[in-house]
């Protein structure tokens, strides 16, 4: 399903009566976000859906909100006060003005699908000019890239690697998967298993991201700018990895060999679960997040055990390790192709940004005191981030690797 007929999708859905909160944020999302083309070929599909449902063809719309009265309140209001200033441009296309705008703002008064949060200032609706845009014509990220580093210190770039065996190591077999994944499986040879222990490493750069099948069955995928240490197959009486940047693990479930994941000092140790943890150098703290079973996580003499939906979160700044409940939905949001901002101030998004477009924030002057909410597909280029940026009049500019925060 592609754009046009996903937001088609939930707006037919939104007018049935049948639109979860999630399901009408991410409708707004995508609303908000779509440049003047985008929203050209949609005008139409939402044009058909208004006339049938003013025309009450659809279920459940006698009651709906009034279209024309909602938007001729918001157009000819003296001081509408809402939480964030927000700078509407109408086409002039009738269909999505009644439609697109009366959406848009019921969006931003009903469900917050774009905040910016601690400010009360009124909201002018006018027509004007597009804000001069400073960006190339796409950035995209990079997919599924990653490099494989075997024991004996030779490298592979999987992307450009074809699908089948890749190499064996010993009494294992290295494959990358038609679905891009790479999967190591132990073959013994005459019933014994090699007691040498080989290690490899794969690495994602930033703007990508990868998964890797473990000689255990355990699925690992690493978000951008990550990496994983592991041996080719595990022996002895545990099995143990080690992580930079962010994974997210499904650890298959051996109660005779625990699960212990090293991220600098923090060991996180579990049986069988599913769990992410979260270690950029240049973030605040390392999150580790549990979603299903339970895990340990040690740091010196702090150990905390966690249930599923609570974070273990260990501060850079003085080292403390605190649990408290996580927003589950937004921890995974990047392994199921999504960013997910719930309250986020500038830098967290823009750090975001760096990893996945791989780019070097730079900041003309501090950053601006505002928070965001919102879900966005990563799968679309960076213009999608800037629009959300844009509605709280941020703007920023790309030079080269670096993207420019302006004043």
């Amino acid at each position: 399903m592609d754009v046009n007929e996903h937001v088609r999708f939930l707006f037919e859905k939104y007018l049935r009566k049948e639109c979860s909160a999630e399901e009408f944020e991410e409708m707004m999302t995508w609303l908000v976000a779509m440049d003047e083309g985008e929203k050209n070929k949609l005008s139409e599909p939402l044009k058909e859906l208004w006339d049938k449902a003013a025309a009450d063809k659809l279920p459940s719309t006698a009651e709906q909100v009034d279209w024309d009265g909602v938007l001729s309140k918001v157009l000819n209001a003296d001081e509408p006060t809402v939480e964030n200033p927000v700078d509407i441009h109408l086409p002039a296309r009738i269909g999505w003005k009644r439609v697109a705008v009366a959406v848009v703002i019921l969006g931003l008064i009903i469900s917050g699908s774009i905040l910016l949060l601690n400010r009360k200032i009124p909201v002018e609706i006018v027509k004007q000019e597009k804000p001069v845009r400073h960006l190339p014509e796409e950035i995209h990220s990079k997919g599924n890239q990653a490099i494989l580093t075997l024991s004996n210190g030779s490298v592979i770039v999987l992307d450009s690697t074809k699908n089948g065996v890749i190499t064996r190591q010993g009494n294992v077999k290295i494959t990358k998967l038609d679905s891009g994944q790479l999967a190591y499986s132990s073959q013994s040879s005459n019933g014994t298993a090699s007691s040498e222990i080989s290690y490899n490493t794969i690495s994602t750069p930033r703007a990508a991201q990868y998964q890797v099948i473990l000689s255990d069955g355990t699925k690992v995928w690493l978000n951008a700018a990550s990496s994983l240490r592991y041996p080719t197959s595990f022996s002895g009486q545990d099995r143990k990895v080690e992580l930079t940047g962010e994974g997210y693990f499904e650890v298959t479930k051996n109660k005779d060999k625990p699960f212990h994941v090293r991220v600098g000092a923090i060991e996180v140790e579990v049986l069988g679960t599913h769990f992410n943890i979260m270690a950029y150098d240049d973030e605040a703290a390392i999150q580790t997040t549990l979603l299903e079973g339970s895990v340990k996580v040690n740091y010196n003499s702090q150990s905390e055990m966690l249930k599923p939906g609570k974070q273990a979160s260990l501060s850079r700044t003085d080292n403390k390790m605190t649990t408290g409940d996580a927003n589950v939905q937004q921890v995974v949001a990047w392994k199921n192709g999504y960013f997910y901002f719930d309250k986020s101030d500038v830098k967290t998004i823009m750090r975001q940004v760096s990893r996945w477009y791989d780019l070097d924030i730079v900041y003309e002057s501090s950053a601006p005191d505002m928070k965001f909410s919102g879900k966005i597909e990563r799968s679309l280029p960076l213009s999608g981030i800037s629009h959300l940026l844009e509605s709280g009049q941020i703007h920023f500019r790309i030079e080269g690797k670096n993207c420019i925060m302006m004043k």
